[in-house]
């Protein structure tokens, strides 16, 4: 234990900063007095930024549109097909009537 004791001893010993770390110190200190300019304020990234949430919210709303017209042109082709199997179900039960006619003439 003797020896564990003399190396924490010699670790523990103190020692003088070296002489940059005050200048370090003190000016991580100003640094934080000063106001952070937020992040849409910020001159060169922010513009960027900028830039891209826009092309962002174009591209999505552009999107949403497509979308949104690629939906109702589904829907008016898809009333105009089912008008068209309402016409042919009705031509089929007016032929289907005409042959059930026949039959029934036949067979009396």
């Amino acid at each position: 234990m003797d020896d564990l004791e003399q190396q924490l001893k010699e670790a523990l010993v103190r020692k003088e900063a070296p002489p940059w770390f005050e200048a370090r110190v003190l000016a991580a200190v100003g640094e934080q007095g000063q106001p952070k300019l937020s992040w849409w304020r910020r001159p060169f990234v922010a513009q960027k930024t900028r830039w891209a949430t826009c092309a962002a919210a174009v591209l999505l709303v552009s999107t949403g549109v497509w979308q949104h017209e690629r939906t109702l042109h589904e829907r008016e082709a898809g009333e105009a097909a089912k008008q068209r199997v309402k016409i042919a179900l009705r031509i089929t039960s007016t032929q289907l009537q005409k042959i059930q006619a026949r039959v029934d003439a036949i067979s009396e």
